[in-house]
């Protein structure tokens, strides 16, 4: 991880020191190292890797720079030849963080952990994550790979005292997004559910009203050209939105968006994870689950199953009143939001007639004939 930037910066000379504990150098390093343009490699490390490339010897030649990580003793050791020649840091006991999601092998990722947690009993080896079934499977894989290491007593001892599995349980934590905004339509007692999407860690909030009785409907049409004023304003990379409200189930508010913005959509989300400029999503359709890419900036609505409940902390709560909350109106955005369809009468559905016990499948034939059924 030293050697590409330093051919990329020009060095002329790239030396390397590799511990070698049964006279024996690992062929993926000697390759790895002959395309990043290592001159010599020395079996050597530690604190005595320190001392011969800082003053050098008959075999190792002195250096004008070290640079790598290691443990205490190699920390120490910098601090005294520094000076003589230049160091990149004294850090003690190295650390390694691995940023994974549900789509990387649990195999890969428990390697990187375990090849930084055999360099010393105190190195730290961090995994972060959202998805709780990859920790689940790196863990079942550093058990089985230790089995085979040489040093996995170090190895061990450094996962116990120092490994560390970090889930995040939103795209905000996992430093996807920058900044998120809720954005709710209606009347002004929305802004006690605005309230509550700060206090859970959003961090502005618009109001937008659009009626001044809870009882008047606003129509799906309507909220998607306020909702388009609003993305035209805020910029946003990705807008998510619910497929339901109290009153119906259409899943049309998101993709009216969509279309009026010329953005891709991805519906019935029950997963969403961020990848550059993409968005990966996980959504539920007849035969199952269905996994799509779509091109951002994208429209997401989201099914039950991705709003995992999540409550509020009194700390949080008070910290959301001096949060920042925008009340607009429809007229700020010249939307006209009368309604279009009226609804003339709501009837229950007829009830059940009661059933007829028969006694033979002939009979049954005979009542199924009467009702028309055959």
């Amino acid at each position: 991880m030293n050697c590409i930037p330093a051919s990329i910066a020009g060095v002329n000379e790239i030396f390397m020191t590799v511990p070698s504990f049964d006279g024996g150098i690992n062929p993926g390093v000697l390759y790895a190292a002959k395309k990043c343009g290592v001159k010599k490699i020395f079996k050597l490390g530690g604190a005595q890797a320190i001392a011969a490339f800082a003053f050098g010897t008959k075999v190792v030649p002195k250096v004008d720079k070290i640079v790598g990580p290691g443990n205490e003793y190699v920390a120490l050791a910098k601090k005294e030849v520094s000076g003589i020649s230049g160091i990149d840091m004294f850090a003690g006991p190295s650390e390694v963080t691995v940023v994974a999601d549900k789509f990387s092998k649990p195999e890969w990722v428990s390697a990187d952990l375990i090849a930084q947690s055999e360099h010393d009993e105190m190195s730290q080896s961090i995994l972060v994550t959202n998805s709780k079934d990859l920790i689940l499977k790196v863990n079942k894989s550093i058990k089985k790979q230790l089995k085979f290491l040489p040093k996995r007593m170090i190895a061990s001892k450094s996962l116990k005292n120092f490994g560390l599995a970090i889930l995040l349980n939103n795209l905000k934590e996992a430093g996807k997004v920058e900044e998120v905004i809720v954005v709710s339509i209606g009347v002004e007692k929305c802004q006690e559910t605005l309230r509550t999407g700060l206090a859970m860690g959003a961090d502005r909030a618009i109001l937008v009203k659009a009626s001044d009785d809870v009882h008047d409907d606003v129509e799906p049409l309507a909220v998607a050209k306020i909702l388009k004023a609003v993305v035209e304003q805020e910029n946003p990379g990705l807008v998510i939105c619910g497929k339901q409200a109290i009153d119906n189930d259409l899943n049309a508010t998101g993709q009216m968006l969509s279309a009026l913005m010329g953005w891709s959509q991805a519906t019935f989300a029950s997963e969403l994870t961020v990848e550059g400029d993409s968005a990966i999503v996980t959504r539920e359709v007849d035969g199952g689950l269905q996994t799509v890419k779509v091109q951002m900036p994208a429209v997401v609505t989201v099914d039950l199953r991705l709003n995992e409940p999540r409550y509020a902390s009194l700390p949080n709560i008070m910290k959301a009143k001096k949060k920042p909350l925008d009340i607009k109106s429809a007229d700020d955005f010249k939307i006209d939001t009368s309604l279009r369809l009226e609804v003339l009468k709501t009837d229950e559905p007829e009830a059940r007639a009661a059933g007829v016990k028969v006694g033979s499948v002939d009979e049954l034939v005979g009542k199924l004939k009467e009702v028309g059924a055959v």
